[in-house]
């Protein structure tokens, strides 16, 4: 099981390499769409915040005692999450608005929503099970599966991003 110390490292480097990705976008290329079908930088990051801010708010809300390993679905997260080939439809509450983006009110959301999850690793059971939401196909998830998940989650936009900064620069 990961300790809460690597869990809070894994988790700062995904939000720093986050920070990065979009701090690499001019304000002209954060609104363009890189390629057919796909979305803009802004909305790669707003998708980001809001499925990352919903996941901290969930772990500050209503669990039980968790009856099964608090880490059994963190390798199928991974091997859902990390799987860049595949294509995922996001659910409408996390989908982002077809509009302009500001990258400076959504560069303040990030560093906001790691010091939530930074507090929360630091002040919470991880081993308790949240009852605010079920992942498709999992169901309800434990603190630390759902860490995971925000880390992974991270991890895989991240990458699109820099690949839409690729395509953007070419």
């Amino acid at each position: 099981m990961t300790t809460q110390t690597t869990l809070q490292q894994e988790l700062d480097q995904a939000f720093a390499n986050w920070t990065k990705a979009t701090q690499q976008f001019g304000n002209e290329q954060y609104n363009l769409v890189p390629s057919e079908g796909s979305w803009t930088p802004g909305q790669i990051v707003q998708h980001l915040t809001l499925a990352n801010g919903g996941f901290a708010d969930m772990l500050y809300g209503e669990t039980r005692q968790t009856e099964r390993p608090a880490d059994q679905h963190i390798g199928l997260l991974k091997n859902i999450m990390l799987n860049f080939d595949s294509k995922m439809e996001a659910p409408d509450f996390v989908r982002p608005e077809i509009k302009n983006y500001e990258k400076e009110p959504h560069l303040d959301n990030i560093k906001a929503i790691n010091e939530t999850l930074t507090k929360a690793i630091a002040d919470l059971d991880l081993d308790a099970t949240c009852l605010g939401f079920e992942l498709p196909g999992i169901g309800y998830v434990t603190r630390l599966e759902a860490l995971h998940f925000v880390m992974l989650h991270t991890i895989r936009h991240t990458n699109q991003l820099n690949r839409a900064y690729q395509q953007l620069a070419n």
